[in-house]
């Protein structure tokens, strides 16, 4: 193995830099642009995935097992398929709750507000609005 004495070590990083696109500093080599951190990803072994089932089927809240097994909500649910375990679907809002989805929505509150007002989301929200065929407002900003 061959040690780079400091110049050659710094040409070598500058060099590295320029490749990835990225700008050098005149200083030390310590001081070049650092790569941008990209997303770990935590393969689970087999034992782990058989617990995030067993999890997920007696009803511990998906949350709570993606805390625990530092997971997304996707692995928890192709998990869950792969063990053939229906997946739980976000609880629609009931026909009272989209009375007063419209209700709001036609007084003006945007569906961000709306769905904050009924704890759920922007996009329940919309979908139950669509459906009983209420004509949805530009975004704001558009």
């Amino acid at each position: 193995m061959e040690v780079l004495s400091a110049p050659d070590a710094k040409q070598f990083l500058t060099e590295v830099a320029r490749l990835h696109g990225r700008a050098v500093s005149q200083g030390t080599p310590a001081e070049v642009a650092p790569r941008p951190v990209r997303q770990l990803q935590n393969h689970l072994p087999r034992a782990e995935k058989e617990r995030v089932a067993e999890a997920y089927r007696s009803g511990v809240p998906v949350k709570q097992i993606m805390a625990e097994f530092n997971i997304a909500r996707t692995t928890v649910d192709r998990i869950a398929r792969q063990h053939n375990i229906a997946t739980r679907k976000v609880p629609a809002l009931t026909d009272a709750q989209v009375d007063q989805a419209v209700r709001l929505y036609e007084s003006g509150l945007s569906l961000a507000a709306t769905a904050k007002q009924l704890a759920s989301s922007p996009n329940t929200v919309r979908a139950a609005l669509i459906g009983r065929a209420v004509v949805l407002r530009p975004r704001s900003g558009s």
